[in-house]
């Protein structure tokens, strides 16, 4: 069933991801050391660098579909991404109130303590990367939202 999770693109995935981590990190840093920008200004900055290596290296290195325009795969890039983003808030919110419940504040972890809420946003992301991995393959760098959906009712509707 999870299979894909030892694909190569999942993995190239990964990696791309992880990229597009350091470079939003290491933008970050320069910009508001550098003080040209107020704090908020420079992180936006930052993760839009991060964001933009994550598409083109996936883009170019990772998915090969190409029967849509780099604009139209980049503005659903842009919706997924999004989405990706505001379930990653609602499942560490979830997770974080779960371990509340259970009374778990910290997490020994490699002989170091980790606060619970680092534990939950851990546990989000990872669980995001499967539903980021997923729609991007389907949806980002191929036919699109709409026409995958367009695809799946016609599907249903003719196995009716």
């Amino acid at each position: 069933m999870f299979n894909f999770l030892l694909s190569r693109n999942f993995l190239y995935f990964i990696a791309f991801g992880g990229t597009a981590a350091l470079v939003n990190l290491l933008c970050g840093y320069l910009l508001y050391n550098a003080n040209l920008f107020p704090y908020i200004v420079s992180v936006f900055i930052a993760a839009s660098a991060g964001l933009l290596v994550n598409f083109i290296l996936n883009y170019k290195l990772n998915f090969k579909y190409k029967g849509r325009k780099l604009s139209q795969q980049f503005g659903t890039f842009l919706v997924v991404a999004s989405i990706g983003t505001l379930l990653t808030a609602v499942v560490a919110h979830f997770s974080m109130q779960l371990l509340l419940f259970f009374e778990i504040e910290d997490v020994a972890l490699a002989g170091f303590a980790v606060s619970s809420q680092f534990v939950a946003h851990v546990f989000s992301v990872g669980v995001i990367t499967i539903y980021s991995f997923i729609a991007h393959k389907y949806f980002s760098f191929n036919v699109g939202i709409r026409n995958q959906l367009r695809r799946t009712i016609a599907s249903i509707k003719s196995g009716a």
